[in-house]
């Protein structure tokens, strides 16, 4: 019983003393205060881009995916957001969001011949498995 309780104790330890990792809510306090931004992405026809994944820059721990409309929530204790928007087909979109906003509409701008750039792609590595 002791063991379990000194090894769960130095892993909650080791999980919040990694760079990077949320802070634990002080005993008594409301911890980092947590703030909601919504929006919608679209494409430059304002037709909804389903399933982009958009996350607060590179950090894949607040990744979302849109839903079906385009729509996301997203949480997070930042200030200020910096959003990555990516999908396949269309250009990566890095939008701010700042403190006084919470809702904002992305557009994403198409990638010219995109279909035929990864059909090229994949023929290619099809025979490059074969070799």
């Amino acid at each position: 019983m002791l063991l379990s309780s000194l090894i769960w104790s130095l892993l909650s330890w080791s999980i919040f003393a990694w760079p990077g990792a949320p802070l634990p809510a002080t005993p008594g306090g409301q911890g980092p205060a947590t703030r909601e931004v919504y929006g919608n992405v679209t494409d430059l026809k304002d037709t909804p881009v389903a399933g982009a994944s958009v996350s607060v820059g590179t950090d894949s721990r607040t990744l979302v995916v849109t839903n079906s409309e385009g729509r996301f929530l997203l949480k997070g204790s930042a200030l200020e957001f910096r959003l990555l928007i990516t999908s396949a087909g269309y250009h990566d979109t890095s939008v701010v969001v700042p403190a006084a906003s919470t809702a904002f509409n992305a557009r994403l701008r198409p990638i010219a011949n995109y279909k035929r750039q990864f059909k090229r792609q994949y023929k290619s590595a099809k025979r490059a498995y074969k070799n």
